[in-house]
């Protein structure tokens, strides 16, 4: 599966929803706004580019850690991304949990483009232009019934904290009292998130004698980033010097910009999460939690995650009994338990948490906090393989290859590494790259083994980067003479064995 993709662009800082952002402009739009910021998504001379999901998602990865460190993910924008509901779901599908997945939309379109995405999307930007529909139609050509109608069936299913309505003063289509009329209707269908503002035209200027692009309605926050193209973004977070075209001073004190105003949305962010968090919202105290958990070793840190977690673990939070699990597993910031991890372990577990069932199965694999027992690890893992989770069907496997808790099977263990290794399970791809190399319940093919250790060395995974130079003589990843040598010779029928 295909989508048509007009642009990706990286860094984006609080203009999308909490963290940084990368927003994916998806071409096509069944709307024909009079005033539109991105008109070109709607134009067949607009150049598009045709990424797999797989594709996306390996680009998207890049930021890994950016969303995981600020809360943030991809955003689908256009157009209208919903056009292309099939590709999304897939994107998600493939996506890590733990980015946030959110969507800009104006809801123009078929519930059954919607409805699969509702339990996927964590959040839903939705334009609303004006709640009046003649307005509506003079700006758009079209009736705001289909809207309206998809926005009540998406507030019954979504929890409505999820749903951020924009609602525009657009010059010569509506004033402010037709604003506040489309405010009011919203508040009365119980909508809290309301977001009003003035339209601009989002015209890009070019400034040519320093390569920059300038947008005129951009947050401070991030500022000196957003002035720089993606590829010089990248450079100022990876400290690359590859980029020669744009002017050194210039580029430090983008770099500086980012840097400072990086820390000061982050503590922003954290102070919003603390007023959630103290009002007994329960996401943000698992937020918090990993906040200070993931910062700097210290008492001070490990004793503010374990309350925060502990607030809601005692609100019966999978995700808050699985921490607690794991800071007296691991000794974090108190005394080293495995009775006790056990019990907060299996609180997540009894509640079907894949992370609490996966932990439960560590627990009885390794004896610890309860007595060993192969048998009842495997049960555990199969409860989380069943679930789809990649974490699951490794270990799965591994138990398998291993003979623990049922009878040594490798075509079974080939059967579960490789589930886990086709949704990027790095473990589950090195295992299977194995046994395809030593013929070990599958017939032997270092084709096959050679393609899995690449993947692997592709994402500089040191396992997949040795086995490459030791079994294949690739000493450079990137050397792609080398590597369709290797390929050639590898799919000679005499070289397969």
């Amino acid at each position: 599966m295909t989508g048509k993709v007009v642009s990706v662009t990286r860094f984006r800082m609080a203009q999308d929803g909490e963290g940084i952002s990368t927003l994916v402009t998806l071409f096509g739009c069944p709307l024909h706004c009079r005033c539109c910021a991105n008109a070109f998504c709607n134009e067949k001379e607009t150049p598009v580019t045709y990424y797999t999901a797989e594709h996306l998602c390996e680009t998207l990865g890049k930021d890994d850690l950016y969303f995981k460190m600020t809360g943030g993910g991809i955003v689908f924008g256009g157009g209208e991304p919903l056009i292309q509901s099939e590709f999304v779901q897939e994107v998600c599908r493939l996506a890590d949990p733990l980015w946030k997945k959110r969507i800009e939309t104006s809801l123009h379109v078929k519930w059954g483009d919607i409805a699969p995405l509702t339990d996927i999307i964590d959040e839903w930007i939705i334009d609303i232009k004006d709640m009046n529909p003649e307005i509506y139609k003079r700006y758009t050509g079209s009736s705001n019934w289909l809207v309206i109608r998809n926005l009540k069936r998406l507030a019954d299913i979504v929890p409505k904290e999820k749903i951020w309505l924009r609602v525009p003063l657009i010059d010569g289509f509506n004033n402010k009292d037709d604003v506040k009329k489309s405010v009011s209707a919203l508040q009365e269908m119980g909508f809290s998130r309301i977001e009003e503002f003035k339209y601009n035209d989002f015209k890009r200027t070019f400034h040519k004698t320093k390569n920059l692009v300038t947008l005129p309605r951009i947050p401070r926050q991030g500022y000196g980033m957003m002035l720089l193209p993606d590829e010089a973004r990248l450079a100022c977070l990876s400290g690359s010097r590859e980029v020669k075209r744009f002017d050194d001073k210039f580029y430090e004190l983008a770099h500086q910009l980012f840097i400072k105003n990086l820390k000061v949305t982050r503590k922003t962010e954290i102070e919003i999460l603390k007023k959630k968090a103290d009002s007994g919202d329960v996401s943000s105290q698992v937020q918090l939690g990993d906040y200070y958990l993931n910062e700097d070793d210290c008492e001070e840190n490990y004793n503010e995650a374990f309350k925060w977690f502990m607030k809601a673990a005692e609100q019966g939070d999978a995700g808050g009994e699985c921490a607690i699990g794991l800071m007296y597993e691991q000794s974090l910031g108190v005394e080293e338990d495995y009775n006790e991890a056990f019990k907060w372990y299996m609180k997540a577990a009894e509640q079907g948490d894949a992370d609490g069932e996966w932990s439960i199965g560590n627990m009885y694999k390794d004896g610890l906090g309860v007595e060993q027992d192969y048998n009842e690890a495997f049960k555990w893992y199969m409860k989380v393989a069943e679930q789809g989770a990649s974490f699951g069907e490794y270990e799965i496997g591994n138990m398998y290859a291993e003979g623990l808790g049922v009878e040594q099977d490798y075509n079974e263990a080939v059967k579960w590494y490789k589930k886990a290794a086709e949704k990027g399970h790095a473990g589950a791809q090195y295992s299977l790259a194995e046994l395809y190399y030593k013929g070990k319940g599958v017939e032997r093919n270092k084709y096959e083994a050679f393609e899995w250790y690449k993947k692997l060395a592709d994402k500089d995974n040191i396992f997949g980067v040795f086995a490459l130079e030791e079994y294949f003589g690739i000493t450079d990843v990137s050397d792609e003479a080398k590597i369709d040598e290797v390929r050639a010779k590898l799919l000679n029928p005499t070289e397969l064995n």
